[in-house]
């Protein structure tokens, strides 16, 4: 027996003439040439694909073949552990892109979590879920080194959901089909089984099987027994419709698409004639696959890569020795290109060319930020045109990365490439809104034809006949007055619940929206450019209390400088409890802070952090509050809808949700949540979280 490879020629020397393994030959193509992570998952599809071959083999007379085969099997088991060991050796050694700040759309980017839970192949990942009814309502996302507490409350702010659950993520070190969940919490129930569904609606086929498990001991595992072997003479129905095995076939081709998508990114970097076309052809691949047309994916594919490899080679041929890919070590970025540490590529500065496309991307940019603002808000986060959103979000971070690198050839390029897809989903944006703004109309009317004395009652009967979407979509003033009219003669219990209803999705007011966005991008860049940060991070447990103290207090001087608003101070109390931070009390104006060891030492940099802002943000709230109650903040002020929303949730002024308990009251509920200053308060919270100070 020739000594077993894990290549097609040692494949091709031992199989008969007449045995067909499709699979197996692509499984054996990906693996070769493959290093890192891509190499870890290639391995991962050998397995399978010899169990393929397998079941069609006789025992007695192929016994010398099967012999061969599992020898092949455990060489790939065995090969699949050095490389996730090596790829996670290297992973150590580098500061890697998730030290960036992770914009929220991103962080809920198919192609964003799609490459981070990759990842798992090799090493643990954080990561959050939010759980619904349906799989393609839940909310999923990874990261190398994300907090996971945060993710979990990103995962919650971004889908509305209460239910949510959080950990570290890792593939089987025996199966490496199989995800292994690792609770940071109690039980949820129902997460493998929604888990698996949810990474199937959105395209990733990694994983066919997932375990959940909490203190090390199994709670639930979903999945994995379609994939054995049938014991031989049995007969079983069909596992699904020819979908199952179409997903098969473009699992197995996802290497090969992968590769593909770097060598045209490669192209675009160079501004290749053709780049554009491929970009097109494979998006639409993505796109097939995303939308579950596997059969589609996998023949386009097939016919796409001799084309793909017939350009790129012709690349590489004119390109000098060092740019090359190979020309360098593999761990080295080329200067042509961004950097995998998200370090900005060299372009040359003094280049004419760079000098007269930044002024062009200027002006460019100057038309096109307020159309991105407007794209980008909350409000006109529409499932119809999701797949759109996130498109723009793909280019913009592409812009972004362009800007940095000083790249103004590429960014203006880009740039122009933006903009119609703005104006589309802009329109199309308006076209949804139009419906709500009708539907508002029709409230309002419905108002107005009652007496003074039924208002409250019909804006009770109207707030509870509401959809979750009209809810999320209706303009701000027509939810502020059903709140209105409901408060004027007093909360009772069934107007509590009909105004928790309205609180059970979260909005924020459009235009609000984009003057909180830029703030908060104010105070952050602030703050990472103060080296106090990482000193604090760094040393944290070490810190005595009136130093974390004094780190919290930058934080919110910087919020203050960047929202407008008056300083305060800082002051402390001592309960041990772990989950109690601290609270912000307007009748002081003072944030107050938990020191004990428990909460502020234990609870870590990050925690402290974000309740710091967390609840100078509900200063902020007040002091809008306070501004409209004065006459300082009018109708037709851009902040005037929302300040409205924060009064009318206010403990004193409105009705506000208590935290859920154990016996279910009107006055508390999961509404706590996502009502408009705890949403406010947790969206800015979160965003500094994402923006890893001091990293």
């Amino acid at each position: 027996m020739s000594k077993i490879e894990l290549t097609r020629r040692w494949w091709n020397g031992v199989r008969p003439k007449d045995l067909k393994s499709p699979e197996l030959d692509r499984s054996l193509a990906s693996v070769e040439g493959a290093e890192g992570e891509d190499l870890v998952a290639a391995l991962a599809t050998v397995p399978g694909a010899i169990a393929k071959v397998t079941r069609g083999l006789d025992n007695k007379t192929q016994k010398d073949l099967l012999k061969n085969l599992e020898g092949l099997r455990l060489l790939a088991e065995q090969e699949s552990k050095k490389a996730a060991a090596g790829a996670r050796a290297k992973a150590d050694t580098k500061s890697a892109d998730q030290d960036e700040a992770t914009p929220e759309d991103k962080l809920f980017d198919t192609t964003f979590v799609g490459a981070n839970i990759r990842r798992a192949l090799r090493g643990p990942v954080n990561f959050g879920f939010a759980l619904g009814t349906k799989p393609e309502e839940c909310a999923l996302t990874v990261h190398p080194r994300g907090n996971p507490k945060s993710l979990m409350r990103s995962a919650k702010t971004y889908s509305g959901l209460m239910k949510a659950c959080c950990g570290q993520a890792q593939a089987d070190k025996d199966d490496p089909r199989t995800l292994i969940l690792d609770l940071a919490g109690p039980p949820v129930s129902g997460v493998a089984r929604m888990l698996r569904k949810h990474l199937r609606t959105q395209g990733i086929t990694l994983f066919t099987k997932v375990r959940v498990l909490v203190d090390g001991t199994e709670t639930e595992s979903e999945g994995g027994d379609e994939e054995e072997p049938t014991e031989p003479g049995v007969e079983t129905a069909p596992a699904g419709p020819e979908l199952d095995q179409a997903q098969i076939d473009w699992q197995e081709r996802q290497p090969d698409f992968e590769m593909a998508v770097q060598q045209v990114e490669e192209l675009e970097t160079a501004s290749h004639p053709k780049a554009v076309p491929l970009r097109k052809l494979v998006d639409g691949i993505d796109n097939a696959a995303q939308s579950g047309r596997f059969a589609q994916a996998s023949t386009t594919l097939d016919q796409f890569l001799p084309k793909l490899k017939i350009i790129y080679d012709e690349f590489q041929q004119n390109q000098p020795a060092s740019e090359k890919s190979g020309g360098q070590p593999a761990d080295e970025p080329s200067d042509s290109e961004a950097s995998l540490e998200g370090e900005p590529a060299k372009v040359g500065k003094n280049n004419a060319a760079q000098k007269q496309a930044e002024q062009d991307y200027n002006q460019c940019w100057a038309r096109i930020q307020p159309k991105l603002d407007d794209a980008l808000v909350t409000a006109r986060r529409f499932d119809s045109i999701k797949r759109a959103r996130q498109d723009i979000v793909k280019v913009n971070d592409k812009v972004d990365a362009a800007v940095s690198a000083k790249d103004f050839v590429k960014a203006l390029k880009l740039a122009k490439e933006l903009e119609p897809k703005l104006d589309d989903y802009l329109k199309k944006a308006a076209a949804e809104d139009a419906k709500y703004e009708k539907k508002g109309q029709d409230i309002s009317k419905q108002l107005d034809a009652a007496t003074v004395d039924k208002r409250g009652d019909v804006a009770k009967t109207v707030s509870n006949s509401l959809t979750d979407d009209e809810i999320q979509h209706l303009p701000t003033k027509v939810r502020n007055r059903l709140l209105e009219e409901m408060q004027k003669d007093g909360w009772t219990d069934d107007k509590k619940a009909a105004a928790k209803k309205l609180y059970s999705q979260k909005y924020l007011d459009p235009e609000f929206e984009k003057i909180d966005k830029a703030n908060r991008k104010k105070m952050i860049e602030k703050m990472k450019a103060d080296p106090d940060f990482k000193k604090a991070r760094d040393n944290w447990k070490k810190l005595s209390t009136k130093e974390r103290v004094a780190i919290m207090k930058k934080a919110i001087d910087y919020q203050a400088d960047a929202y407008g608003i008056s300083k305060t101070t800082i002051t402390t109390y001592s309960k041990a409890d772990a989950k109690d931070f601290g609270f912000y009390r307007h009748k002081d104006g003072m944030l107050h802070v938990n020191e004990n060891d428990l909460a502020l030492k234990d609870g870590g940099f990050d925690e402290a952090i974000d309740t710091a802002v967390h609840e100078n943000a509900h200063r902020y709230q007040a002091e809008l509050i306070d501004k409209l109650e004065a006459g300082k903040i009018k109708q037709g002020d851009p902040l005037y809808d929302q300040a409205m929303s924060f009064k009318l949730n206010d403990t004193k002024r409105g009705f506000y949700v208590q935290p859920p308990e154990k016996t279910p009251s009107a006055n508390t509920g999961d509404e706590y949540f996502t009502q408009p200053q705890e949403n406010h308060s947790r969206i800015t919270g979160a965003a500094v979280q994402r923006a890893q100070l001091g990293r």
